[in-house]
């Protein structure tokens, strides 16, 4: 599986961090794999082709199941830190301002920018910017783009 799609998924499971309690963050990476998706995930902004949003998990193999439930988790262990400095590069905006797929884009590229060694930063804004065209409102890549510059800086 294309690192791009594993991105992601994660991203799909971090969507759901802040609709559920910290304590079952980890049974739901269990069950994103489980269901189908339907009905909990952000939809992708489209142009009349629903089907293009439809990400089927289960052909995912276990070797890359088990590396998304593992950036997922990790990504989550930090979510205080991440929106900390979220904030910090938002100019002091409070995180509940911030759409949930924003959001859940936001902190992975923030994760991968600053501690995942194997991922270029400009690699990880770009891919950012690329969810936010796909998953939010037209003008959030922008913003996307902005907060993520802040944090190479």
């Amino acid at each position: 599986m294309r690192r791009t799609a594993i991105r992601e998924h994660v991203f799909r499971i971090l969507f759901r961090y802040d609709f559920y309690d910290t304590e079952d963050f980890t049974e739901q990476t269990v069950l994103y794999f489980d269901s189908d998706n339907s009905d909990d995930e952000p939809k992708a902004v489209t142009d009349g082709d629903e089907d293009s949003d439809n990400l089927d998990t289960s052909g995912i193999s276990e070797l890359d199941r088990a590396e998304i439930q593992s950036r997922a988790e990790l990504v989550a262990k930090r979510i205080p830190e991440l929106d900390a400095i979220i904030s910090d590069a938002c100019d002091g905006w409070a995180i509940g301002r911030i759409g949930k797929a924003e959001l859940a884009i936001l902190r992975l590229a923030a994760y991968e920018i600053l501690f995942d060694e194997q991922i270029e930063p400009a690699i990880a804004i770009n891919e950012a910017v690329e969810l936010s065209k796909k998953y939010c409102a037209d003008k959030s890549h922008s913003f996307v783009n902005g907060v993520l510059a802040k944090l190479i800086k």
